[in-house]
């Protein structure tokens, strides 16, 4: 007598599936592509047209801006004179740094939640690190590729006005000998600038798996945030030790203002009071705070 088995029966349909026999590029491929991919949404490419727009809404104002200001000073040089033109005070970098530093964080609110918030909406995230990659690489990738997109809108409007202030000086040569410094501390205000900007917004998309969510946030905390400590330094004043701390609580202004300042070796809010190097360690605690957090939000939502 046959008994009947107690393995489960099935059938085995050849549908046309085959094993992938191509170069396995392996996890340097995935964070180049995630890399390019971070590019492409920053810049809105391969979206709509409207998408393609909106990053030069926030890009045109301070790189007009730095328009702007070198043809201010080159019809100053060529009217008024190298000698009165020098004696006259000109807009200069760190005027310029704080109105593009506004457009800089607008931007990072509007197009950064962009590379990773669909990601966790859609449930792609999860299929990132099924393999190759880890959360450091996806993380990595995206933030680096944000970043290089920063350090081009932060950067952008400094070069406008240092080719324009070369060309209103009737020797050129002479002025970038005298004025090399101008340099190395543009690139590294801009440097700042657009670290703490990627780091800030990094860390609020975090928060949130929704776009919008994401931009509201940060432009509250932008808008609102430095004019609430506006009113407190105007009351304790701008020479006392509140004034000077409050400074280095402004999230826009302490990326955009205060650490140029101290680059270029200008005075800034608290500069009687504070060490010069105080804003330049403080704002390297938050963006490794910013950093810190975001990593930890991120790790947590892999290990759910």
């Amino acid at each position: 007598m046959n008994t009947p088995s107690t393995q489960p029966a099935g059938t085995v349909y050849d549908i046309g599936y085959q094993r992938y026999e191509g170069p396995r590029e392996g996890r340097n491929l995935a964070r180049s592509a995630l890399f390019i991919d971070g590019i492409k949404n920053s810049l809105g490419i391969g979206r709509g047209g409207w998408a393609k727009i909106l990053p030069w809404i926030f890009v045109a104002p301070p790189l007009g801006t730095g328009l702007i200001f070198a043809a201010i000073a080159y019809f100053a040089n060529q009217t008024l004179g190298a000698e009165v033109s020098d004696a006259i005070d000109l807009p200069e970098n760190v005027l310029l740094f704080q109105i593009s530093g506004f457009f800089a964080f607008l931007f990072a609110a509007v197009m950064g939640p962009e590379l990773t918030c669909p990601d966790r909406r859609n449930r792609v995230f999860d299929l990132y690190l099924v393999r190759p990659i880890t959360v450091n690489d996806y993380l990595a990738s995206k933030w680096l590729a944000f970043l290089a997109i920063m350090l081009g809108v932060t950067v952008l409007p400094q070069l406008a006005l240092w080719l324009g202030s070369l060309m209103a000086v009737p020797n050129a040569v002479e002025w970038v000998t005298d004025e090399w410094l101008i340099v190395p501390r543009m690139f590294a205000s801009a440097a700042v600038l657009a670290i703490f900007t990627t780091a800030f917004v990094f860390l609020i998309s975090a928060l949130t798996d929704r776009r919008a969510i994401a931009a509201v946030i940060t432009i509250g905390v932008i808008m609102v945030l430095p004019a609430v400590l506006g009113i407190v330094s105007a009351i304790a004043g701008l020479g006392s030790v509140t004034g000077a701390l409050v400074s280095l609580l402004d999230p826009v202004g302490l990326p955009s203002s205060t650490v140029p300042s101290v680059i270029f070796g200008d005075e800034f809010n608290g500069s009687s009071i504070l060490h010069p190097a105080v804003p330049l360690v403080w704002c390297a605690v938050l963006v490794a705070a910013f950093c810190a957090i975001t990593w930890a939000l991120y790790d947590n939502m892999r290990n759910r």
